[in-house]
């Protein structure tokens, strides 16, 4: 019988411990909510988000909580996505100098019903972070 836990707590249990191996976290969201594919993508989408800024506070927070991209290796971002993958999904983080023009990013998806077309762009010090996700 699978463990129902809150979302803080599954964050903590992910974060606070070395990453599991991949798909060994059942992770569900509840989406009965919501009645379009669009919708329940956005809404999962959103949840990653906000799982991703709790653990970057967990994984590289300072006292205050705030974490610095740019103060991140290669290394860092790794771990990161070995996280995601052990509740079966892939992080990616694309990093391009500010400015850049990058072609794949900046179309429509608002009405995309894959995961993998939503982005989020978050600038530090002279860089973008171009955060994805996708299911293993």
């Amino acid at each position: 019988m699978a463990q129902e836990l809150e979302l803080d707590d599954l964050i903590h249990r992910v974060f606070d411990n070395s990453p599991a191996e991949p798909n060994t976290i059942p992770l569900q969201f509840d989406t009965s909510h919501l009645t379009t594919t669009k919708e329940k993508v956005e809404y999962i989408f959103k949840q990653l988000l906000m799982i991703f800024e709790s653990g970057m506070k967990i994984l590289h927070g300072n006292e205050s909580g705030k974490v610095d991209l740019s103060n991140l290796n290669a290394s860092d971002l790794d771990r990161v996505k070995q996280h995601f993958q052990s509740f079966g999904f892939d992080f990616l983080c694309e990093i391009y100098p500010i400015g850049t023009n990058i072609p794949h990013i900046g179309g429509n998806i608002n009405n995309s019903d894959d995961l993998s077309d939503y982005y989020l762009t978050l600038n530090s010090g002279d860089q973008s972070y171009i955060l994805h996700f996708s299911t293993l």
